[in-house]
């Protein structure tokens, strides 16, 4: 069942459609300022908080911020419901069809927002006893490692009186957490430093999180450096398998974005907000992280790690074959679309266009003959085709799909791939065509679908069936003597090899 949100006609957003995620996982949300992060997030605390846009998306008595005409929808394949403004409160008309969001995959919803219980501290005052209560595990064992310290398995709390009224969330069930320093004297958390209070904040609201909860973390690297940012996302990723949880967080963090799994990215234009899943950190940061004294000479940006591989490795044999210095980089991007808008916005610095070249899978080159033939063309067709044209001269094309290519090689040529392995990590006690012959019987049920993504499965399966019977030896180990393999068997065809040269010369030499 497909699950969705749709913005329409609030703040800076004219449409943005969120299609909820299917997995259990940490995925990080980013985009520019004013792209809808934050307002998307408050459409997903609302499956699970009734006052969550009461809250968040309140109008003012004078008149200002109305949300005249702001839709929030939330569908399902054959359902959807609207919520809209309508005096103090979002209404969905009827009232009736709320029920749907109801019938979104999460049991318990937990949104911590960028104010409120995120910076509290308990005062030291009203306290009900002096009594030092134990902290739980789940809170000091990540409180050392994300901030790496010692220091917090001395952490207590005292309760504190009850306090009425509208605040009393903010009050963490009236616990006032306090250390005991070298000279066994204890501080209470009013002296804790921002970062350490937000982050136990938040690691107090968490603690209990039920299984198969949604958690949202709006602006999740507030005050953390970025090494206890990434020992953060680390710490939420083990809770999310752990608990199988969906776990969203919105983020600028160059290093988050560098360090994710997955990605969401929220792209901008002129309020129509794209939602790209799984883009590569180049296209989100538009930029080329290298050292000041590393510049690479020439840039290929590519789809993704696997043309990545496949790249590297023909640059490689091309460049060792000519004795050339030159020093390339390959990028991996995204989409198609993207790796192309990358490429065309990027020119600056020291990055002429003409030291920039997108390899394209060899699949797309289909997909764009099949969309030129259309009778009918979207706009999204002809904007496709204009950024196609306008780039011409930048786009070439792999002479396979990595993914499909490599493993459709693979089936004849095991005993390449089996005898490199050898060389380098000793000989197998099992025979590698054997291995293939499983793999593919095992995958044969999922050859109707993509085959891109049956190639991909199959690859997954291998890795999952030899790697654990070589010693020291890994996905990405598997993958490197792959297509290791796979451009050192091409290429030993010498007409492959001059069309190699040809080929990649003619775009590293231009002037």
């Amino acid at each position: 069942i497909m699950y969705k949100i749709t913005l329409k006609n609030i703040k800076a957003i004219t449409n943005l459609e969120f299609h909820f995620p299917e997995k259990n996982g940490v995925y990080l949300l980013t985009g520019t300022n004013g792209c809808g992060k934050t307002t998307l997030l408050i459409a997903l605390n609302r499956l699970g908080d009734n006052l969550a846009f009461s809250r968040n998306l309140r109008t003012s008595s004078a008149g200002f911020d109305s949300f005249k005409d702001a839709q929030i929808i939330y569908s399902t394949q054959n359902e959807s419901v609207t919520y809209h403004r309508t005096g103090i409160r979002w209404v969905p008309p009827p009232k009736s069809k709320s029920n749907l969001i109801k019938t979104f995959p999460c049991q318990n919803i937990l949104y911590l927002s960028t104010s409120g219980l995120r910076f509290y501290a308990q005062e030291p005052k009203d306290l009900k006893d002096y009594h030092h209560n134990t902290v739980s595990d789940e809170i000091i064992n990540p409180l050392n490692d994300i901030l790496q310290t010692e220091k917090f398995r001395n952490l207590k709390y005292i309760k504190v009186k009850n306090i009425k009224g509208k605040q009393r969330r903010l009050h963490r069930n009236n616990k006032l957490y306090v250390i005991k320093d070298s000279q066994s004297n204890y501080y209470s958390e009013q002296n804790f430093s921002l970062g350490e209070r937000l982050l136990l904040n938040t690691l107090d609201f968490i603690e209990a999180i039920k299984e198969k909860s949604l958690l949202l973390i709006d602006e999740i690297e507030l005050a953390l450096h970025p090494i206890a940012q990434v020992k953060f996302y680390n710490y939420l990723e083990h809770i999310a398998k752990d608990k199988k949880l969906i776990v969203i967080i919105s983020t600028h963090s160059s290093s988050l974005i560098k360090h994710a799994k997955q990605r969401i990215y929220l792209e901008n234009n002129n309020g129509q907000i794209s939602v790209l899943n799984n883009c590569y950190p180049a296209y989100i940061l538009r930029e080329i992280a290298t050292e000041e004294d590393f510049k690479p000479d020439f840039i290929f940006f590519v789809e993704d790690i696997m043309a990545q591989r496949y790249m590297h490795y023909l640059l490689s044999k091309y460049l060792k074959e000519k004795n050339s210095n030159l020093i390339c980089k390959v990028i991996p991007v995204g989409g198609y679309r993207q790796v192309v808008e990358l490429m065309e916005k990027y020119p600056t610095l020291s990055y002429p266009i003409n030291k920039m070249q997108s390899m394209l899978d060899a699949d797309v080159k289909d997909t764009y003959r099949e969309i030129l033939r259309k009778s009918e063309k979207t706009d999204a067709d002809v904007a496709f085709i204009d950024l196609f044209r306008r780039n011409k001269k930048n786009i070439s094309f792999l002479s396979i799909t990595p993914e499909l290519g490599t493993w459709e090689w693979l089936t004849s040529n095991s005993n390449i791939l089996q005898q490199n392995i050898e060389s380098k990590y000793g000989r197998l006690s099992f025979n590698l065509t054997t291995k293939i012959q499983t793999v593919e019987r095992e995958e044969a049920g999922n050859k109707n679908g993509n085959l891109r993504n049956w190639a991909k499965g199959c690859f997954k399966n291998l890795a999952s069936q030899i790697c654990p019977l070589i010693v020291d030896f890994q996905e990405t180990d598997l993958f490197k003597c792959i297509f290791e393999s796979y451009i050192e068997d091409f290429t030993s065809d010498s007409t492959n090899m001059n069309k190699i040269k040809a080929f990649l010369g003619k775009i590293l030499n231009r002037k």
